[in-house]
């Protein structure tokens, strides 16, 4: 990326600035289940593997609150 600027779930005037995009879908266990890049410049691949572990992250966040939600529901039942 020419100005190594990654964003996460981009804003819609983001998402006019982009030089390219890539989407990983991952699942709890830390496997991916599918990886989009279609155009754009260029990627290294240090640069998916930043990725890679970015969504592991977001994964793991995810993941968590919606156990929380889901514990939180049943306990107000």
């Amino acid at each position: 990326m020419s100005s190594e600027l990654l964003v996460v779930d981009p804003s819609y005037l983001e998402e006019q600035a982009k030089e390219g995009d890539m989407t990983i879908t991952m699942n709890i266990h830390k496997e991916i289940c599918a990886l989009s890049k279609a155009g754009g410049i260029p990627l290294e691949m240090d640069q998916v593997l930043r990725c890679s572990q970015i969504a592991i992250l977001k994964v793991t966040e995810i993941d968590e609150l919606i156990k929380k939600v889901l514990e939180d529901d049943k306990e107000s039942r």
